[in-house]
């Protein structure tokens, strides 16, 4: 046995080296800073102990979780008396329920049968990996996957998705769901919903279908610049900068339309600014949740009276409720006001990234037509070898080259790299070149002295089918500074010269 004190003072010892997600020199990944109010609403959870399954079990706690629907599907443009949700264990567990209900709407009594036929799944190649959890947990199996490219900003393209869903109901398979993502993880690439919602439509009136494939948007990152809904962009009241305004109404543009979704995921951990797990499935029609419901006589020691019984449909036999009150703390806490200038804040400071990037001598954004918080970008070295043999060497302001070495910009070589496949080799020789420059920085960070960044070692494919890698910051703290920013390009520069100089000493 040991003592409280000592128990505690230990516990804290794992938190050693773990990056501070606050820190504005932290930007790893879609990873906020926890809210006080949110973490009180983790901590008043976790002293009560309360569990959602049943009012029973959680008496007014339930209440939160039902305003917190309320509030979101006023926020995303569902009707609150219609709709209905639930907290599950994170963006994963949304996508399972979304993908679930649309098996069932596919394949009736599937729940209670089992999935006795092939039903597929359509989603962007862009789209998340739980993707692949869901279909093989469910025992649909992986292989039911159909992934469609991208377009240039990473959205799925509607043309090719028209032509695989015609193609699945020309040999009189199922739809069990298209997904798209409202706010992809590497690149924030949104997909055109309002598109695929009329896709849907014209397809099920044309193929005179008896049920409508089910559409699940994948809004775990995006879903909250659903604040902007009803803000004046021509007004601009927050005097947003120009550049910051232009990102945020382009990513509104498309949110807008989260409303035509069947059911929606919500991550509070992410744009949320609530500790993990805090996740939210939204459906529109809630007599949905009935097609994977069980009779209360299947347990018989529960639900013998009450209002609030969702035990009944979730998967969670237990589930806590820290998930509902530190989201609901976050929305009253911040409001729409609040939310938008944390938004704005955010995209202003990868804004402030992005221009310095298009102004180096070294660098280009990779996700340029994604005007979110992420930025995508790969660094160069001063001297390539074009795929003709010939030396190239970075453009710069100053002095001039023999004409032997062919003057190039980091655009154009990103351009080239990703259509060309004749640049197939060159892209290799600088995906290597850009982990080499992120493993110096990666190294430095730990020590203390540079940014904590992360990357990606598959950001999209080029022409040619060759995995492109990307550096990746992702600004998610508003104790961010453009100083930040500045001294990033310092800390890139730096680990730039030292992966030219190594790349040197082995050349010679």
């Amino acid at each position: 046995m040991a003592s409280a004190e000592s128990v505690i003072s230990e516990l804290a010892e794992y938190f050693e080296g773990l990056p501070l997600w606050g820190h504005e020199l932290v930007q790893a990944n879609v990873i906020p800073p926890a809210t006080i109010p949110s973490i009180m609403g983790y901590l008043y959870s976790t002293l009560f102990n309360p569990n959602l399954i049943w009012d029973e079990y959680s008496y007014r706690v339930s209440e939160a979780e039902v305003e917190l629907c309320a509030i979101c599907a006023q926020l995303i443009g569902y009707d609150p008396k219609k709709s209905t949700g639930i907290t599950t264990w994170g963006g994963t567990g949304t996508n399972f329920y979304g993908i679930r209900l649309g098996i069932e709407k596919a394949l009736p009594e599937a729940f209670a049968q089992g999935v006795r036929q092939e039903v597929k799944l359509f989603c962007s190649s862009a789209s998340h990996y739980s993707k692949l959890n869901a279909l093989g947990w469910m025992g649909v199996g992986t292989n039911n996957l159909v992934n469609i490219p991208t377009d240039e900003d990473n959205s799925i393209r509607i043309d090719l998705l028209e032509n695989k869903l015609r193609q699945t109901l020309d040999v009189g398979e199922r739809i069990a769901c298209i997904l798209p993502t409202l706010g992809t993880t590497d690149s924030f690439g949104l997909d055109h919903l309002e598109r695929i919602y009329h896709l849907r439509e014209k397809l099920v009136r044309e193929y005179d279908l008896k049920y409508v494939p089910h559409i699940h948007a994948d809004a775990v990152i995006g879903w909250a610049w659903a604040v902007f809904n009803d803000y004046d962009f021509s007004e601009n009241p927050m005097n947003f900068p120009r550049r910051t305004l232009r990102s945020l109404r382009d990513v509104w543009i498309i949110i807008q339309n989260l409303h035509l979704a069947d059911s929606i995921g919500i991550d509070f951990h992410k744009t949320g600014y609530a500790p993990y797990l805090s996740s939210l499935f939204m459906v529109k029609n809630k007599d949905d949740f009935k097609l994977i419901a069980r009779t209360p006589d299947a347990m018989p020691y529960l639900f013998q009276f009450g209002n609030y019984r969702p035990g009944i449909y979730t998967m969670e036999s237990s589930r806590g409720s820290g998930a509902a009150l530190s989201a609901l703390a976050n929305l009253k806490f911040f409001g729409k006001q609040g939310y938008r200038a944390l938004l704005g804040y955010i995209v202003t400071i990868a804004e402030s990234l992005r221009l310095r990037l298009e102004q180096s001598p070294y660098g280009v954004v990779v996700n340029d037509y994604n005007h979110g918080p992420v930025t995508l970008f790969r660094v160069y070295p001063d001297t390539s070898i074009m795929p003709n043999g010939r030396p190239a060497k970075l453009e710069t302001v100053e002095g001039t080259e023999e004409d032997a070495i062919q003057r190039v910009t980091p655009t154009q070589l990103w351009y080239n790299e990703s259509h060309s496949k004749d640049y197939a080799e060159m892209l290799v020789r600088h995906n290597a070149f850009n982990r080499r420059v992120f493993d110096i920085m990666h190294n430095t960070m730990a020590n203390g002295g540079c940014l904590a960044l992360s990357l990606t070692e598959n950001y999209r494919y080029s022409v040619g089918g060759t995995p492109i890698l990307a550096l990746k910051s992702f600004v998610m703290t508003p104790f961010v500074s453009e100083d930040a920013m500045t001294q990033l390009m310092h800390c890139l520069e730096k680990a730039r010269k030292q992966a030219m100089a190594e790349l040197s000493s082995i050349s010679s």
